[in-house]
């Protein structure tokens, strides 16, 4: 009997062991959902509080962990991720992924520079073929100005993992910065043959024909053609025209993901909203989506109605998201030169300009074609402005580099831009 009766407790002490395992699963997944949310929405304080609270519960559980290291990796809160692959690194000390994302953390949050070299060289030494480790390396270098170090390590990743695009990309980059045009064209052509969507490699061509002196095929790849304006109150009409943006407005600056420029950010001297601004439910996002999906479908009507063999034209996607954020540029504010990698199509759609700018200059305007000067070495880039209105929409193919000129004027320049991306 006693035996029956042990049996029953061993079993009863068995189900509520796999009754709070459950339950703990269970919670794991609201957390990882709850901070994935946040991030998507970019409330990145609440993000983060959230991820403390899972990160000083679950020391010893590595699965739990890697999944918000990787969370907080991907959403660029590298202090988070370094503390949380740190920690992981004390459970398997030898781990590639571990070590990887540490020293990625590290890199990209720019920490100790010896610390990030000591952890990649650790990893290269237990890893010393792997061709992720070494682009992450090569990134050191080249995040460091060291461009031909980097350039030797890309090398080394691609005879170990050829073919991988991310690794040739990086070989087009690093080739243009150290002046090697006709190499990065090898790479670039390379990149479009194998996907003709690729939009850093379109990005880089239009680089590599200025540079190689190709212009009648920069002429074809960067037209102004691809770039078309529409006007907000060409969907409302005049009068709630003028309300929307008013409302938009005074929504946006008190938006909760609104945060400073960082590190990361092609803003300068200004904010802008994390995340996307689509996922938050209220009345004036749900407006902004049909404005933005009016918008969206016009240009590729657009484009599909156009007769031509242009990247841009033959890349229509048959599916895709927006995602959408907003900026705004205080006096001296400017974005960097950049594309959105992402995208297919891209837009700019204009809430708030400087008023008192002096119309001679090309203060607050929207300049194409100027990729960053470190990848010009014999040319000068071929360039175009536009000059928006309040309730302007530029819609532009998302590989055109395009950069803000910023202004002087103690006023604010509030924008909301938007990607549409193939899905």
């Amino acid at each position: 009997m006693s035996k029956v009766l042990k049996n029953r407790s061993q079993r009863k002490l068995e189900q509520r062991q796999i009754s709070r395992e459950k339950k703990r699963i269970e919670k794991l997944d609201r957390d990882y959902t709850a901070v994935r949310a946040l991030f998507a929405k970019g409330f990145i304080d609440k993000a983060c509080e959230k991820l403390k609270s899972v990160f000083e519960a679950n020391q010893d559980n590595p699965f739990s962990l890697h999944q918000f290291g990787l969370l907080a990796l991907n959403n660029a809160q590298y202090d988070w991720s370094a503390k949380i692959y740190k920690t992981l690194l004390k459970l398997d000390e030898e781990s590639q992924v571990y070590l990887n994302n540490y020293a990625m953390s590290l890199s990209h949050g720019k920490k100790d520079t010896n610390l990030t070299r000591e952890v990649f060289e650790k990893a290269l030494s237990i890893h010393e073929n792997d061709p992720m480790l070494l682009l992450n390396y090569s990134d050191f270098f080249k995040f460091n100005n060291q461009n031909e170090k980097a350039l030797e390590l890309i090398e080394m990743a691609n005879t170990f993992g050829p073919n991988n695009s991310n690794v040739i990309e990086r070989l087009v980059e690093l080739n243009l910065l150290l002046g090697e045009a006709n190499k990065a064209y090898d790479y670039c052509k390379s990149l479009l043959d194998s996907n003709p969507k690729n939009t850093m490699a379109l990005s880089y061509l239009q680089i590599c024909y200025s540079e190689l002196s190709m212009n009648k095929e920069l002429d074809s790849l960067f037209s102004q053609d691809w770039v078309k304006a529409y006007d907000s109150e060409e969907f409302w009409g005049k009068d709630f025209n003028d309300e929307f943006i008013s409302n938009m407005t005074n929504y946006l600056i008190k938006h909760p993901s609104m945060i400073n420029e960082q590190d990361y950010f092609s803003t300068k001297n200004g904010r802008q909203t994390f995340g996307n601004l689509l996922l938050h439910e209220a009345d004036m996002t749900f407006q902004l989506e049909h404005l933005l999906g009016w918008v969206s479908g016009e240009y590729i009507k657009f484009v599909s109605s156009q007769k031509s063999d242009h990247p841009h034209c033959s890349n229509i996607p048959k599916n895709y998201r927006i995602s959408s954020w907003a900026v705004e540029l205080s006096k001296g504010g400017y974005q960097d030169s950049h594309i959105h990698s992402d995208g297919w199509m891209s837009s700019v759609f204009y809430l708030s300009l400087p008023k008192k700018i002096d119309p001679s200059t090309n203060e607050s305007k929207l300049l194409f074609g100027n990729a960053p000067k470190k990848f010009y070495h014999k040319s000068k880039p071929q360039t175009f402005m536009i000059t928006p209105n309040v309730g302007s929409i530029i819609m532009f193919p998302s590989f055109y580099w395009h950069e803000t000129i910023s202004f002087e004027t103690d006023e604010k320049r509030l924008s909301i831009s938007f990607d549409g991306i193939e899905c």
